[in-house]
């Protein structure tokens, strides 16, 4: 959901789907290394007052819990294109 309107992507083919299966992967393992940081796959960000993207992998210093990730426990995410259902 972006400013409240509803927003649909095109679906995930095999060749997405296992370049970000294989990115998560790899993230976590160096995250693990690292400390303080989680990778979660598609976890919905909360961005005030009407806006929740789920950006395919997003990095959090803050995974536990209930609802959206924290806008503020996460870097600039970059939103993936996606077409209004409006």
């Amino acid at each position: 959901m972006i400013d409240g309107a509803i927003l649909y992507s095109d679906a995930e083919h095999r060749l997405h789907a296992r370049i970000k299966s294989r990115l998560f992967r790899l993230l976590s393992d160096r995250l693990d290394d690292i400390g303080g940081l989680e990778a979660i796959v598609e976890g919905a960000i909360g961005i005030p007052p009407l806006n929740a993207p789920e950006p395919d992998i997003v990095v959090t210093d803050d995974p536990e819990g209930t609802g959206p990730v924290r806008l503020g426990s996460v870097g600039d995410p970059a939103p993936a294109p996606s077409r209004s259902l409006d």
